[in-house]
């Protein structure tokens, strides 16, 4: 550390800071930091740091359930941003008592928590108090910053694309749901019923009968032909609840309660069509 102070005429202080991705260094200043740090093979010491700083350098992830958080996309835009805050992640899978689960993470000493889950499968409040900064994702808690899909535009946004010549309805495949919200804010589809416009989710094709409609997928998977998409935003939900948990961790006042998603929807020729708020 002395030596990276030394070439970049700083202090060790400085080097640490710059090192750490601490905001108040300069971003000219992070960039000369690293650049003679890379240059002299030297790396931060994690153990030694946390003594100091208080803090481990480690963020976890906690989820409620696999299905659809345990995607690719929603990992990789996680990732993405904690890493550029110098958070690594720690996985935590279903299966956990809520209790149990915190004082365990409490035990290792983690910065901060992102609890991703749904409103059907959320914790119960009293068994996620916890003095470890937390963000939820899919569910709000009481008291925490959440990343949630906003249920009213995504209806508005398909009423729409129905048009009214047509009546909204929901089907649900046999597959898991990406926006369970839909059976209830959308009346399900009646055999027989004409001049509708099916919303399809479960990752099913089998109950289709004709399009157009609208069929809820991932990113990485294609709707039956003549089909528009509804989109979960794995990707989004990633970045977004990363950039909501780094911004608790750094003690921010100006976080949001809740901040809203709207998935990306999609002509069957793939491409999306604008949202206006």
């Amino acid at each position: 550390m002395e030596d990276v102070a030394r070439l970049a005429g700083v202090n060790k202080a400085t080097v640490s800071r710059a090192l750490r991705g601490d905001s108040r260094i300069s971003q000219a200043t992070r960039e000369k930091v690293w650049k003679f740090a890379k240059e002299i093979g030297y790396r931060l010491d994690l153990a030694a740091s946390t003594l100091s700083g208080g803090r481990t350098g480690i963020a976890a992830l906690v989820l409620e359930e696999i299905d659809p958080w345990l995607t690719g996309q929603f990992l990789e835009g996680l990732n993405r941003v904690l890493s550029r805050s110098g958070l690594d992640l720690l996985l935590k899978l279903p299966g956990f008592h809520p209790g149990e689960l915190l004082s365990s993470l409490e035990a290792r000493h983690v910065d901060c928590i992102l609890w991703a889950g749904t409103e059907e499968h959320r914790p119960e409040p009293q068994g996620t108090i916890s003095s470890t900064p937390m963000v939820t994702a899919g569910f709000s808690l009481p008291q925490k910053p959440a990343v949630l899909i906003s249920r009213e535009r995504t209806v508005e946004r398909l009423e729409n694309l129905a048009g009214s010549a047509k009546a909204l309805r929901y089907r649900a495949g046999s597959g898991v749901l990406l926006f369970p919200f839909l059976s209830r804010m959308i009346a399900p589809w009646k055999k027989g019923e004409k001049k509708v416009f099916p919303v399809i989710d479960g990752e099913d094709q089998t109950v289709l009968t004709e399009p157009p409609g609208v069929f809820c997928t991932r990113g990485e998977m294609n709707p039956p032909w003549g089909m528009h998409s509804l989109e979960w935003p794995a990707f989004e939900f990633g970045v977004t609840a990363a950039r909501v948990l780094v911004n608790v961790l750094q003690g921010q006042a100006s976080v949001p309660e809740i901040t809203y998603l709207v998935p990306a929807l999609k002509s069957p020729e793939g491409e999306t069509f604008p949202y206006v708020k």
